[in-house]
């Protein structure tokens, strides 16, 4: 990737190698940068100028300390801190993010600078790698008068802005709607809150302004690893966002918000204790404050997680409570959802005509609420009722009332998961049946049933 470092940068950058080449002691480096994206280009150049020094990298964006020392001594890699003196360069980023707290609903300033000046001596001599400081203007200046012993103490202290930074935007443009999956408008999506993350100004005197946009950044960078069933990356940037809103003045239903998309992302990768951990804490905050119109949907995802561990009682027990809650906060155009999930912990435990009445609530709910989308697969799980009892005419006219409207909705992978399903029973019908079903299928799906 073509750099866009000038002499002037490439100046100091020479020059900081040079006093972190054959150093025989451990010392700090303090780099201010103008940008994410200039930070990660003059650390790729600085470590081609030093091949000979191993690097890590300790990375407390978005994770609050109040010591530095005590975040290099318990989460920098063992090998680094055993290591000989003046070997390994530990790059540490995203400590300006830790300058501001919330405290009682209201911003106030940390005590990291001052713990940092009481430090001071630890953090020169108690390690034996070089340390590496990539941080912001504001928060030099900030160092430079909280923390003076400390500063009198700092001799390479560079500053290198990026004349490309991006101007802070308080408002993220809102994603377009697309259905889940990796597909081109994603990507390109996710590359543009990417690019903005990294050419982020950092120049401003407002670190609170940088921390909002952040937060806004990694939400909707999460929300989109979500859709994208990218679960690690969504995870990363989820705590990053829950961890900066701890800095930031906000509402407790934005905690309950980013919880949920947590407990859903826990839930998408199977971390289902990981997922009920974070249902529940969304769940504390909605009830606490009244959130009546997001208790249903919470209710009703701690079901799906019980029932993904096929703890069948409790599954039942949570999307009966959904059901009350989504009736009685006027929800009635997601009841047929929650219906639909119920039938299928009664499929599961082979109660067959519960599962029946329950995906017939479903399609009530679901035609009186305008959710076309959702008809096609409730009558695909009811054929799968009919199928698994062996009444396979019956579970013929469903899966064609399923294929049908799935064509008319236009959903591709679900038509194709329910011309499976046809094609499974399709030896079992009689020959009579066969023949009405190749009648009422279209050519090319009649050419597929009958290579089975």
């Amino acid at each position: 990737m073509q750099t866009m470092i000038d002499e002037s940068e490439r100046s100091q950058l020479a020059e900081i190698a040079f006093v972190l080449t054959d150093r025989s002691k451990p010392t700090l480096v303090l780099i201010s940068v103008g940008s994410y994206r200039k930070r990660d280009e003059l650390r790729a150049e600085l470590d081609l100028l030093l091949p000979d020094n191993p690097t890590a990298l300790l990375d407390v964006s978005g994770h609050p300390i109040t010591s530095l020392f005590r975040a290099i001594r318990n989460k920098a890699p063992s090998e680094v801190l055993t290591s000989r003196p003046g070997q390994y360069l530990l790059h540490i980023y995203g400590i300006e993010d830790s300058l501001l707290i919330s405290h009682e609903g209201k911003l106030a300033a940390s005590s990291l600078l001052e713990e940092m000046n009481l430090e001071r001596e630890n953090l020169f001599h108690e390690f034996p790698c070089c340390l590496i400081l990539w941080t912001t203007r504001h928060f030099t200046n900030k160092l430079r008068s909280a923390a003076p012993d400390l500063w009198d103490w700092i001799t390479y202290y560079y500053h290198l802005p990026d004349g490309h930074g991006d101007v802070v935007a308080d408002e993220i443009p809102q994603s377009v709607a697309a259905p889940d999956g990796v597909t081109d408008e994603r990507k390109n999506r996710i590359a543009e809150l990417e690019k903005r993350l990294q050419g982020l100004s950092l120049d401003i005197s407002a670190p609170e302004r940088v921390i909002r946009t952040k937060l806004s950044l990694h939400k909707a960078l999460g929300a989109e690893y979500l859709a994208g069933f990218r679960y690690d990356d969504a995870i990363r940037c989820l705590t990053a966002a829950m961890s900066l809103l701890g800095q930031t003045n906000h509402a407790k239903l934005d905690e309950a918000e980013i919880f949920f998309l947590l407990g859903t992302t826990h839930l998408s990768a199977r971390h289902f204790s990981d997922a009920m951990t974070a249902y529940n804490e969304s769940l504390d905050i909605q009830q606490q404050h009244g959130d009546s119109q997001n208790i249903g949907s919470t209710l009703h995802q701690i079901g799906r997680v019980y029932e993904e561990q096929r703890q069948w009682p409790q599954a039942l027990e949570s999307y009966r409570l959904a059901l009350e809650w989504k009736e009685k906060s006027g929800q009635q155009h997601e009841l047929g959802g929650t219906w639909h999930q119920i039938g299928i912990v009664y499929a599961e435990q082979r109660q067959w005509s519960q599962a029946l009445e329950s995906y017939q609530q479903a399609l009530e709910w679901n035609e009186k609420s305008g959710q076309q989308h959702q008809l096609g697969g409730t009558w695909h799980q009811i054929g799968r009722v009919y199928e698994e009892q062996d009444c396979f005419s019956d579970a013929m006219e469903s899966y064609l009332k399923a294929l049908a409207l799935c064509v008319e909705q236009e959903m591709t992978e679900v038509a194709k998961i329910v011309l499976n399903s046809l094609r499974r029973i399709f030896t079992c019908l009689s020959p009579d049946e066969r023949e009405r079903l190749m009648e009422r299928l279209p050519e090319e799906l009649c050419r597929l049933l009958a290579e089975e």
